[in-house]
């Protein structure tokens, strides 16, 4: 590879972290010059899919230098389990499982920006609560509306009409602001009690997804979080409310974006970090004229025919949606998949490729041309190489600390612990009971969740512990298996104790005969980053980590857009794009 020495650059992203890439995909049409570097030799930072052997490295690299964000790894393997493994590029594991609920604001963005064609989505169906009984143990379903709460034999008359009556005010709390906000900082159970009659109902508990004990979970975070649950649902489809990436989770987001951005004519370089950043003589900078781009297109309908499942292309019933502001229309599914563009997933016999084949090819410094600006900073990379840029932007783990940092968001508060003990683990039985397609119509889930309530394990005094388990659908494990991502807020020794409790439960409840055949331990650390006067007008933007539970936080599309507000300040057409070929037809009018 050519040397990067002496290169300068408008913008310098350091770590492909999904906020990292997602800036660098609303800067791939801008004009900017821009380099974007990663300490490892992945894509993705916290939010990285590995195969077996890069699991195993992975965790060889952390015990072997002193780390901020992940701690206390390791690899157990059961008796016997390694022969019922695949070969290790069989499997994607997600360092960041999530969850995006079909009200996000990820999916307009991916759909605005031209790059929906390259990612497949999968349903998340059931939500279940774990509930330990006299004759042993059970995961129960967690209702999705009234019919399921009147059809549940569990509950009484009066604690049927007690729900009803909570679930029409989520439905619209904003608009009851007397009922919660004198509540807003009690414990949500608390909350329950007093307002509705319901003792501590583990069904809603584990739709606000709280990693916290009951007494820490408020009811400003958990209102919120359970009506986006409800919202969703049935947006896309009967019977779920949200998706996950196939092929690797977030990751898979990640390699799309920087793959644009180096369409764009963006430098990617793995395996060299951000060594040190000393200003530079730099005069006041012109302000350049901004690229326009079109208006921004209605996209609903884009959004609504994303959702793909392993065989075909999901077409949802108009007659089971409500009346949505989005104003998504009745068409054919020929007409949606030829307006659209889109492949029909599944439909081939062989497994389809990743959206990404290969990663984004280091390039060679030879592409970029010297800014016309004078740079604010002297960048040294971890090769030795100097470089220069206006703006640097990354993470905290990707960033050295020693000059004054502009933070872009804000640390949310609430049921959100800072540091969190977490665990992948490959299952040898497909546990087919969590993906039962329950809504007449609806698609066949590859996600599913099951929460164990605070003190439902051995200890009464422990946080809960949260498993999402991905399908062999999913692409991130062979067909007969599954994977378990689980977690909670209780660290150390205790907490990983706790998640393989967690784990040997889940297995027990439903299969006798499933096993773990392998698990990767962690702790991931969340650092809440405070704003200073000084940093204020720094043109070094870090990005506040985002939160450490299983769902796609708005927040992180915030904090693209103000980081992206402040390379280019004159701009209103975030994440905007037309076709490529479009584009060049436009600017070579223009230039005529």
């Amino acid at each position: 590879m050519d040397s990067l020495d002496g290169s300068s650059y408008d913008v310098l992203i350091s770590g492909t972290g999904i906020q990292q890439s997602l800036l660098a995909l609303a800067l791939s049409r801008s004009g900017k010059k821009v380099l974007h570097v990663d300490k490892d030799d992945t894509y993705g930072g916290p939010e990285a899919a590995l195969s077996l052997q890069e699991a195993e490295q992975w965790v060889e690299k952390l015990n072997s230098a002193r780390q901020t964000r992940f701690r206390n790894t390791s690899i157990t393997k059961s008796a016997g389990g390694e022969q019922k493994l695949s070969p290790s590029r069989a499997y994607n594991l997600s360092l960041a499982p999530t969850l995006v609920y079909t009200r996000s604001g990820l999916l307009p963005i991916l759909v605005s920006s031209k790059t929906n064609e390259q990612l497949e989505f999968m349903a998340v169906g059931g939500w279940f609560v774990f509930e330990k009984q006299e004759d042993g143990a059970r995961v129960v379903r967690v209702p999705n509306g009234r019919e399921d709460i009147f059809a549940d034999p569990s509950l009484t008359l009066k604690m049927k009409g007690q729900l009803m009556k909570f679930l029409r005010f989520v439905a619209a709390f904003e608009e009851k602001p007397e009922t919660w906000q004198p509540h807003r900082d009690t414990p949500f159970a608390d909350f329950l009690s007093e307002q509705f009659g319901l003792p501590a109902v583990d069904a809603l508990m584990a739709l606000c997804l709280s990693l916290e004990i009951p007494e820490k979970t408020t009811t400003d975070f958990a209102l919120p979080r359970i009506a986006r649950h409800l919202r969703s649902i049935g947006v896309f489809g009967p019977g779920f409310g949200a998706v996950i990436p196939k092929w690797g989770g977030l990751s898979e987001v990640v390699q799309v974006a920087c793959r644009a951005c180096a369409v764009g004519g963006g430098i990617y370089v793995l395996g060299q970090g951000i060594s040190s950043i000393e200003p530079a003589q730099s005069d006041e900078d012109d302000v350049e004229e901004i690229p326009r781009e079109p208006e921004k297109p209605d996209v609903s309908q884009d959004i609504h025919n994303m959702i793909t499942e392993g065989e075909g292309f999901v077409d949802t019933n108009p007659d089971h949606l409500d009346e949505l502001e989005s104003g998504i229309k009745e068409q054919s599914l020929d007409d949606l998949l030829a307006a659209a563009g889109y492949s029909i997933a599944g439909v081939e016999d062989e497994k389809p490729t990743p959206a990404v084949e290969e990663p984004v090819e280091k390039q060679t410094a030879s592409a970029a041309v010297p800014s016309e600006k004078n740079s604010l900073y002297s960048v040294q990379l971890s090769s030795g190489d100097k470089v220069s840029a206006q703006f640097i932007v990354g993470c905290s783990d990707d960033l050295p600390g020693s000059l004054p940092a502009t933070t872009i968001g804000t640390k949310v508060a609430g049921a959100q612990p800072d540091t969190a003990s977490r665990s992948i683990t490959i299952i040898s039985s497909s546990m087919q009971h969590l993906f039962v397609t329950v809504a007449e119509g609806g698609v066949s889930p590859a996600g599913a969740v099951v929460v164990f309530p605070a003190g439902s394990l051995s200890s009464a005094a422990h946080p809960p512990v949260q498993i999402m388990v991905h399908s062999s659908d999913t692409g991130e494990c062979p067909q007969g298996q599954c994977i378990a991502y689980a977690s909670t807020a209780l660290t150390g020794q205790q907490g990983q104790e706790l998640l393989a409790e967690a784990i040997k439960m889940l297995l027990a409840a439903q299969d006798g005969e499933a096993q773990a055949l392998w698990s990767l331990s962690y702790e991931q650390h969340a650092e809440a980053l405070a704003s200073s006067a000084e940093a204020s007008q720094s043109s070094i933007l870090k990005f506040q980590d985002p939160p450490l539970d299983f769902v796609f936080d708005d927040a992180i599309i915030e904090n693209v857009q103000a980081a992206w507000q402040r390379i280019l300040p004159e701009a209103d057409d975030f994440m905007v794009f037309g076709k490529r070929n479009e584009d060049a037809q436009e600017e070579a009018e223009d230039e005529e």
